[in-house]
């Protein structure tokens, strides 16, 4: 039986509880630090966007995300993240019902990216309480979520990321 989102959700919920109140016992809270990128894109249609975005786009997705996790000899911990989007430049000029769209899908995709880079974080709070032993095999488990989330939303289709 295939948990429920809601499950998946609250047991993701939990964990980082316990991840965030592990890393202030240790005193070893990760840095996070995040950066948003965009491309832009001028069509004014939904075809056209579609279009656009997958021929701009980072490896042809409409968005991605990216986190690494790195820690020194004394497990000082920091995670990078950084997420590509789209930019519209002519939102003045999409039809009002598009342009509604439009911005409910950016929404929901920098949503879904950052469930992404919070896998990242979720990672780093776990090195941390394990005192960076075994990192490499906790950052493999965190990005197979990663293709575990993909998979699930089909890359966020089921969380709004689509355009009519």
């Amino acid at each position: 039986m295939k948990p429920s989102v809601l499950t998946v959700m609250t047991a993701a919920v939990l964990w980082a509880a316990v991840v965030v109140s592990a890393g202030a016992e240790t005193g070893k809270k990760p840095k996070i630090t995040e950066e948003i990128t965009y491309y832009d894109v001028s069509a004014l249609t939904s075809d056209g966007l579609r279009r656009e975005m997958r021929r701009k786009g980072p490896r042809s997705y409409w968005a991605y995300a990216q986190w690494w996790v790195s820690w020194t000899d004394s497990c000082d911990i920091t995670v990078t993240q950084t997420i590509e989007m789209p930019r519209h430049t002519r939102l003045e000029d999409l039809p009002p019902e598009l342009r509604v769209r439009w911005d409910s899908m950016v929404r929901a995709l920098l949503r879904h990216e950052r469930l992404h880079t919070r896998h990242g974080e979720l990672a780093a709070g776990e090195i941390a309480m394990a005192k960076c032993q075994g990192a490499y095999q906790i950052i493999d488990r965190w990005a197979n979520q990663d293709r575990v989330l993909d998979r699930r939303t089909d890359h966020g289709r089921k969380e709004g990321v689509t355009l009519p």
